[in-house]
């Protein structure tokens, strides 16, 4: 902090007058939504999984495109609704 001529108990000062506990809560609630999106999507993809490794291969890539797809849209919604 001295680099910048600033004390550590204004910066920390700024830092907690900057953010409030809403916009924490909008991010976390989206970390949860989008790791939720994940997770299920790659559970189910994976239960459906046939042909040995080149089905694991290739349910992976699915699980990857649908889970991203999905993400993009939430993210949409989200904004458009916040």
């Amino acid at each position: 902090m001295m680099k910048f001529d600033i004390s550590a108990a204004f910066y920390l000062n700024s830092i907690i007058n900057f953010f409030q506990i809403s916009e924490l809560i909008v991010c976390f609630s989206k970390s949860a939504l989008f790791g939720t999106v994940t997770a299920a999507v790659g559970i189910y993809v994976g239960f459906s999984t046939t042909d040995g490794a080149e089905g694991v291969g290739n349910s992976t890539v699915r699980a990857f495109t649908i889970s991203a797809a999905l993400i993009l849209v939430l993210d949409a919604i989200w904004g458009y609704i916040l």
